[in-house]
């Protein structure tokens, strides 16, 4: 007799390693921190009154992953940096949602 066993291994979850707005500094309100840390996905940036855009640069762990941000364009994408633009900033909060998702569609 023959017996076979397939072992699947999941695909991990796409993660960023780097997060920034250019010119501003990250605001991680749950540790009262300023450095990105890949585990935690909520941040606030304040930024001049008189803004009306801002530029958001992401890093993925895989240059395969793909990035996209609610409200904001990709316009330069080099090895595993995405650099969004967003425009018509308002007064008060701008939310922007980053999804990664992996090759294999697996999201975050």
């Amino acid at each position: 007799a023959t017996y076979v066993i397939s072992v699947t291994r999941s695909y991990a979850d796409p993660k960023l390693t780097d997060l920034a707005v250019d010119g501003e500094v990250l605001l991680d309100l749950s540790n009262k921190t300023t450095t990105f840390d890949r585990d935690v996905n909520e941040y606030n940036v304040i930024v001049k009154y008189m803004t009306v855009q801002a530029t958001i640069k992401v890093t993925v762990d895989n240059v395969n992953y793909i990035v996209s941000i609610t409200n904001a364009t990709c316009v330069n994408q080099y090895g595993s940096i995405r650099t969004f633009q967003t425009t018509g900033l308002i007064e008060g909060l701008n939310k922007f949602v980053i999804t990664v998702t992996s090759a294999e569609g697996t999201q975050t």
